[in-house]
């Protein structure tokens, strides 16, 4: 075999392995949760909640290095009593996320932390979140807690305002008028890292 050959083959061996070994314990986890929106109005306040937030994340050694987590626009259900008032709100909330052209929230963490370990503590979360198809970056505290079966629960509380997201503040019949900002609580469960 020519040698030249060989010296290609061997750097070539070598560059896979590395790249390969790159990813080496490197591991993706599955995350759910839910988001609640709270907001007041010139009449009353409200609640949107929903319970399919979804998302990944991926670890290396012991940093979380990417979060993508998605909400279906339409799963931002109404918690208020009337049937009527509840249909009536969850039909402005997905006409101010313009939920036919933007149906899905997200956010995509851009620097990396070290999560809980055990017991309890806060972690800063920065990254990207999009809705109505404007991104913005954000940053939080995140209170993390170890729960039942080795896995962890993370709570977060996030001001946000519509009109940051090119959104209107919702208007019903004239009357009732959606104050800015809202609130924003994440409740994320992480289940045990094997």
């Amino acid at each position: 075999m020519n040698k030249s050959i060989s010296k290609k083959l061997i750097l070539t061996a070598l560059i896979a392995i590395v790249s390969t070994g790159l990813s080496f314990g490197q591991k993706s986890y599955a995350l759910k949760g839910t988001i609640t929106v709270d907001g007041t109005s010139n009449t009353h306040d409200w609640t949107v909640k929903s319970e399919s937030l979804n998302g990944t994340f991926t670890m290396t050694g012991n940093s979380v290095e990417s979060i993508t987590v998605k909400v279906p626009v339409e799963s931002l259900k109404s918690i208020l009593e009337s049937k009527f008032e509840r249909k009536q709100m969850e039909n402005l909330i997905l006409k101010a996320f313009n939920n036919e052209k933007y149906p899905t929230i997200t956010f995509q963490l851009t620097d990396s932390f070290i999560p809980t370990q055990s017991g309890s503590s806060a972690v800063t979360v920065s990254g990207n979140l999009n809705m109505n198809g404007v991104t913005k970056k954000i940053t939080f505290k995140a209170d993390g807690k170890q729960i039942a079966g080795g896995g962890f629960q993370y709570r977060a509380t996030v001001p946000l305002k519509f009109t940051e997201y090119g959104m209107k503040p919702p208007v019903a019949l004239m009357i009732m008028r959606v104050k800015d900002p809202v609130t924003v609580k994440l409740d994320i469960n992480i289940p045990a890292l094997n």
